[in-house]
């Protein structure tokens, strides 16, 4: 008699069977169960995966947040503190052409600051304030499709990531179905009578990955 083994989670807020593999058995089915949930939070390629999205999107988040902070940056600026701050790995010589670029950046910000605030400015400031504006704004309509941009591949790396970490644990899961008989497999939240926890193996299984 063939029999099938089958894995029925939710995983995503979908409740289904995720996949069917096939042995030629004469024994009943076992039944066990898993959490889904404590495989996503605490294990080893879980944990990986948060660092790793995490590591891309930090400094995405910290581009933006410097630009709304200090919004007069020319676009050859911008252009070069995106180089550097979406590095994943920087030099000495690029920490020191970071700083430099953010600490002009943000001069021309207090300038501008400074500027809106005087009641009677010279002919001068009234021109370096009109220049300061207009690199404003400029810099705040680039900052607007930067910010689309980012959320874009933000979550199209954060779905990939995921991906992967689905696979595993659909893998993992498997591999320890099998080794222990199991023939069909649901998320713990799903508990039937009589069946095996089969968490904490599946934990191990994914560390060793």
């Amino acid at each position: 008699m063939k029999k099938s083994f089958q894995l029925g989670w939710i995983f995503a807020a979908a409740f289904a069977a995720v996949w069917t593999t096939t042995a030629m058995q004469s024994t009943p089915d076992k039944f066990a169960v898993v959490s889904v949930n404590k495989l996503i939070s605490d294990s080893g390629p879980a944990k990986a995966t948060r660092a790793s999205i995490d590591a891309f999107t930090k400094p995405r988040k910290d581009l933006i947040q410097f630009l709304v902070d200090n919004p007069v940056a020319t676009f050859e600026q911008m252009q070069n503190l995106r180089d550097v701050m979406l590095r994943t790995k920087r030099s000495q010589e690029e920490e020191l052409k970071l700083q430099t670029l953010q600490n002009a950046i943000k001069e021309s910000s207090k300038k501008f600051t400074t500027l809106s605030g005087l009641p009677t400015p010279t002919a001068d400031e009234k021109t370096l304030y009109n220049e300061l504006s207009d690199r404003r704004n400029k810099c705040l309509a680039n900052l607007q499709g930067w910010q689309s941009t980012f959320q874009s591949e933000i979550q199209e790396f954060g779905d990939g990531e995921q991906d992967k970490l689905t696979q595993k644990i659909r893998e993992a899961t498997a591999n320890v179905a099998k080794a222990q008989g199991v023939t069909l497999v649901y998320d713990r939240q799903f508990a039937i009578y009589g069946a095996i926890d089969i968490t904490d193996a599946t934990l191990a299984a994914m560390g060793a990955q």
